[in-house]
Formats: structure tokens, sequence, C-alpha cells
């Protein structure tokens, strides 16, 4: 083992357990995103068949919550809850600004999973959802989304 393999043997371990807390999300008209913005979603047909044979696991939650707590998978990324239905408790959700109007938002196992493109535009999220799997070559399906703002309730979206 190198020096260098050896570090990242033990820096991995302490990055993936550091604690996620909320932080300011001050990126233009996404900064109007707080702790917590719920959004219930709404997707439009599919452009056609999912390759992966697995319709499910590229269905996001009708529901979901925009956190700012730092993803556990990925520190340039937030946290999104729920994660995807048929998955429970695994994989992971996550979002991030790629631009001062617009995010993207991913729900994955880590093979498989289902990613939004979407513009900011006032309360509501407009977009495609693009479904994805680990075999290159097929082309994925993708449909319409859009995610109106709705209020986060005691019974809102979580893990």
């Amino acid at each position: 083992m190198t020096p260098r393999s050896a570090f990242a043997v033990v820096l991995f371990p302490v990055v993936a357990c550091a604690p996620s807390s909320p932080r300011p999300i001050d990126f233009g008209p996404l900064s109007s995103l707080h702790s917590d913005s719920c959004y219930a979603l709404a997707v439009g047909p599919w452009s056609g068949p999912f390759p992966s044979g697995w319709p499910e696991i590229h269905q996001p939650p009708d529901r979901f919550a925009l956190t700012s707590h730092s993803s556990s998978w990925d520190h340039a990324y937030f946290e999104v809850r729920p994660g995807l239905p048929v998955l429970k408790d695994k994989g992971f959700a996550m979002w991030k600004p790629i631009s001062a109007d617009s995010l993207t938002i991913t729900w994955s196992s880590g093979f498989s999973g289902v990613s939004l493109a979407v513009v900011v535009h006032s309360d509501t999220l407009v977009g495609v959802a693009t479904a994805f799997y680990d075999v290159i070559g097929p082309t994925e399906p993708q449909a319409p989304v859009k995610a109106a703002r709705i209020a986060c309730s005691g019974d809102r979206p979580s893990n």
C-alpha cells in the first residue's frame, strides 16, 4: 500500500461519517429555498420503455423535500427526502444548483434511478425526468415533470 492509498483509506471513513448540518443556499433565485422546501411532483408520460426492466426504480416519490443538509454521498450536493419508494431506506437522494435558476435532483440505488433537470419558476419546478441505469448504450426514457411547492407539514416527506 502506498502512502497515498493509506491516506485515502484513513480519510474516507472520517468524511463518510461526518454529520450532516444545514448550510446556507445562497444561489440566485434558489436562495428562496429554506431549511426544507417541500414539493408535490407530477410526472408526465414516459417517452418509452425502461431498458433496465425495473420501472419502479425510475419512479421518483410523489412528494419530496429539498433540504439544506449536505448529502452524505457527495458534499457538493444537498439531501432530498424521501429516497426512492421502491428502495425503502437504501440508496440516496440529492440535489444541487446547476445555474442561477435551475437544479438537478437525483434518486438512485447507486446503479439505477431517475434524475430531474428543472428550472425554478417562482414556487414551481418545471423540467424533465430522465431514467438511468448502469448499462451504457440503450436510450433511456424521459418524461416531463412539474413540482409545485407545498407546505412542509408534520408529516413532511422523510426517509
